[in-house]
This record gives structure tokens, C-alpha cells and sequence, in this order.
């Protein structure tokens, strides 16, 4: 028994397992925790998931020298990013050699002499591995926090005020307990609302956070951060402005010989405001972060477009990027 005046939950996620038959009964099926603590190396490895883990799970094999099959259950590869870029990401990913199966059903996973075979609308096709990448879920089932009196949504999910107070006003959940973005560096932001409350003045708050960019670490990095071109016309209509840069634009991307990639700012002509950016190549974690600063500081599109960048970098593509 665990008694104390204030409590922390911050206990995580953990992977989501499909209910396909055959599948954990399986000896040869992996998730992504697994497949991390493990040396895995299968020479052909069918990928169940292609959101981001599965996306870089597929792409990092695929650089070893894996024959990887992707199956991704939609029709569309990364739905909700730009579509231009989705396709710039499938094409890659093909490059690569990975095999991408869209719009998938399958109906079974099952153990054969010759390895693990994956059943899929009607097809059949034998690997050497399995792994599992179809999200991940918050790590409350074992909490028993109903007894403690703390609720939890449909999804398990922690639920928590913009303070990450849960409805026991002493007790915190932090990170991808509480059902926020499961990002590390959100968990991260998570402690420092707490620490505005406990050492603090409390004025920090989720309220106050801005925008927060992603990426999906692929062999070429895919970073977006704020509104895409579609979400931006429907909140401003058409007063919306975009551009978009094929990564070989950049003279950079030569020098390094990787020039793989596509990107787009999305900007409001009347405010100059940026709305929002994708960048889908080298160094794209980087760059991104230099935009989500100029948004969360008000900045117009115009201070990207006119800075003064070192040369060859990838910074630079913003000066061509938002000459819109």
C-alpha cells in the first residue's frame, strides 16, 4: 500500500495489440517494445500499422536490409498530412523497396514451418517476422484507479484538467497517461506544469502551451507543425496562401546527396501569419523547430523569408519556402 500526500501517475502507454486472429498466439510476432529490446534482424518482416512506429520501424529495417511489407488498413498513406507530401512519403518509401499494402484486411496471422504467414484479402504471404505497430494505449489497467477514485475515459486515458490534475485534486497524471499527443517532449512540458504548481505560481498551464510540431523519423524525416493547407481553408477560407519547395531545391540537399523530399508553408496573406509547415527531408526535425518559434512568437512569414541563413544549410530553404 502506497500512501502520500500528493501522487504522480506517469506511467505511459503500451502497444496496442488487433484483434486478428492468430495473432498472440503467434511466436513470431513482435511489438514495438519488443523489437527494441530484442536483436531482430528477419530477412523479410511484415509491418501491421503505418502510423508513425510503423512508418519508422519500416523504413529503419528497410536501411538494414530487411524485405519489409508495410499493411496499412486505410486507403491513403498519412491521411492527415498534406497529400502532396503523403505521396513524396509513399514514393520514398517504395525507393526503399518497401512494400506498401493500402487498404488492407487481414484476417489472420498464423505459424507455418516456413515462418509466420499473414492473411490478407485473400493473400497470402510468408515472413519471417511480424511486427505489431497499431498504437498505443494508456498503461492504466493495472492501476486499480477506480478504487482511488480517479476517473479514466473510453480509452483509459487518465482524465486530467489543463493543471493535469485527475478528479483526485492530489493526484497528477503526466505524459501519455493522461491521453494527451504521446510525444517525450510533451511528457517533458507536462512536469513543468507541475512544477508551476508545486514550486511555482500554478500560472502554467495546458492552456498556455503553443503549437507543437511532429515528426515521423524516417530515412528522410517528416516534420509538420501547425495547420495543413486543407484545415487552414477551412478555419480562414481563402484567405490562406501556400508554397511548396522540392527538397533538391536546396543546395544543401546536393552537398549531402539526399535530395529526397518535398516542402509547403501554409501562411495567412492578411495577418502574415505563418499557419502552419511540412517539411519532408533532411534535417526536417531541426528546421522545424525554427518555424513553431517564429509562430509562437507572433512572427511573420516575411522574418523567414528575409533572415539571413549560413551557407549550405537547410535553414536556408525558408528563405525560399515562404517567398510567397
Amino acid at each position: 500500500e502506497l500512501q502520500a500526500e500528493r501522487l504522480f501517475i506517469n506511467t505511459g502507454a503500451v502497444p496496442v495489440m488487433p484483434a486478428i486472429a492468430g495473432l498472440e498466439q503467434s511466436a513470431h510476432v513482435y511489438t514495438s517494445t519488443e523489437a527494441l529490446n530484442q536483436q531482430l534482424k528477419p530477412r523479410r518482416l511484415a509491418v501491421i500499422g503505418a502510423g508513425p512506429i510503423g512508418l519508422e520501424f519500416a523504413s529503419t529495417y528497410a536501411a538494414l536490409g530487411v524485405e519489409v511489407t508495410l499493411y496499412h488498413r486505410r486507403a491513403q498513406l498519412l491521411p492527415h498530412e498534406e497529400p502532396s507530401v503523403a505521396q513524396a512519403v509513399a514514393q520514398a518509401l517504395e525507393v526503399q523497396g518497401i512494400t506498401l499494402v493500402l487498404a488492407s484486411d487481414i484476417q489472420q496471422v498464423r505459424d507455418t514451418d516456413r515462418g509466420v504467414a499473414v492473411i490478407s484479402g485473400g493473400d497470402e504471404q510468408v515472413y519471417d517476422a511480424v511486427l505489431v505497430a497499431a498504437g498505443r494505449r494508456p498503461n492504466t489497467s493495472q492501476l486499480g484507479l477506480a478504487v482511488a477514485g480517479v476517473e479514466t475515459d473510453e480509452r483509459g486515458a487518465i482524465v486530467v484538467n489543463d493543471h493535469l490534475q485527475t478528479t483526485q485534486p492530489h493526484i497528477w497524471a503526466l505524459g501519455d497517461v493522461n491521453g494527451g499527443p504521446q510525444y517525450t517532449y510533451v511528457s517533458l512540458d507536462d512536469f513543468r506544469i507541475v512544477k508551476s504548481q508545486l514550486l511555482g505560481d500554478g500560472s502554467y498551464t495546458r492552456a498556455q502551451r503553443a503549437v507543437l510540431p511532429h515528426v515521423i523519423f524516417m530515412q528522410t524525416p517528416l516534420a509538420r507543425v501547425g495547420l495543413t493547407e486543407a484545415a487552414a481553408r477551412a478555419q480562414y477560407g481563402d484567405d490562406v496562401k501556400v508554397k511548396e519547395l522540392p527538397a533538391m531545391a536546396v543546395p544543401r540537399m546536393h552537398v549531402d546527396n539526399k535530395t529526397t523530399g518535398l516542402l509547403k508553408a501554409v501562411i495567412q496573406p492578411s495577418t502574415g501569419h505563418i499557419l502552419g509547415a511540412t517539411l519532408f527531408c533532411q534535417q526536417a526535425p531541426e528546421v522545424i523547430n525554427t518555424i513553431k518559434t517564429a509562430m509562437d512568437a507572433g512572427l511573420p512569414y516575411t522574418v523567414l523569408r528575409d533572415q539571413i541563413f549560413t551557407h549550405p544549410t537547410v535553414s536556408e530553404a525558408l528563405n525560399d519556402l515562404f517567398a510567397l
